[in-house]
C-alpha cells in the first residue's frame, strides 16, 4: 500500500566467502526465461549477477561465473578501452545489453559509457562507447556514473 513497510536483510553483501569486498550500483531485470536478476558492481573485481531464488526476492544466488565482466588492470589489453563500473543491463530482441558507466580511455577524461552484448548473461562482447561526449554537455571531468536507457513513449 506504500504506507506500511517492512524490513528486510540485505539481498546481496561482501563477505569472507565472496569475491567482492564491496558492492555498488546496479540495476534488475527479468531474464529471457522469467527470473529476475541484480546486475551490480563488484568492487574491484567488475560486474556481477545474481538471481532471485524466491518470489518474495529476499534469497539471492551469485552467478558462479562473477565477475562476468571482469575490471581491468594496468596492464591488461582492455585497460585502456573501456572502464567497468555502474551497469545497467536490459534485454531486446533475444540479446542482452549492458552499458557500463564512464570516462573516455585512455585519459580518463569526458564522459561516456561503453556497450556490451551477450546471449547469455555470462559471456560478454565489447562492441563500442554507447555515445560519444560532447564538451557543450560537460565538462573534462565528468563521468558517466549510473547511467541508464530506456524507451520512452
Amino acid at each position: 500500500d506504500l504506507v506500511h513497510w517492512r524490513f528486510h536483510p540485505p539481498a546481496l553483501k561482501p563477505g569472507p566467502d565472496v569475491p567482492e569486498p564491496g558492492i555498488f550500483s546496479g540495476c534488475a531485470l527479468i531474464t529471457r526465461e522469467g527470473v529476475p536478476a541484480l546486475v551490480y558492481y563488484g568492487m574491484n573485481t567488475g560486474i556481477c549477477i545474481a538471481y532471485a531464488e524466491d518470489d518474495d526476492l529476499i534469497s539471492w544466488r551469485r552467478h558462479p561465473a562473477n565477475p562476468v565482466i571482469v575490471e581491468p588492470k594496468r596492464g591488461d589489453p582492455d585497460f585502456d578501452v573501456y572502464r567497468v563500473f555502474d551497469p545497467h543491463a536490459w534485454l531486446a530482441d533475444g540479446v542482452y545489453h549492458m552499458i557500463l558507466g564512464g570516462r573516455v580511455k585512455p585519459h580518463d577524461i569526458r564522459d561516456t559509457a561503453y556497450l556490451f552484448t551477450s546471449t547469455d548473461l555470462e559471456h560478454w562482447d565489447y562492441q563500442r562507447p554507447f555515445y560519444n561526449p560532447n564538451p557543450h554537455w560537460t565538462d573534462e571531468n565528468e563521468d558517466c556514473a549510473c547511467p541508464d536507457f530506456f524507451k520512452l513513449g
